[in-house]
């Protein structure tokens, strides 16, 4: 699955997670492959269902 990294970046802070959201934006390219960046996503505690359920509510 592919996801926009500003996508993965306003889940974070709309989690109050700030630092990550930073660290998201910083370290990820536009378009994330989630199943290259897998190990990044977890350590961000992003889960591929929860950026798919994102994206269906947008």
């Amino acid at each position: 699955m592919n996801a926009d990294r500003q996508d993965l970046v306003d889940l974070l802070r709309e989690r109050g997670e700030h630092d990550q959201a930073l660290r998201a934006a910083c370290s990820l390219p536009r378009q994330i492959d989630t199943d290259v960046y897998a190990g990044l996503l977890r350590q961000l505690d992003i889960h591929t269902a929860t950026l798919e359920m994102s994206v269906v509510r947008d």
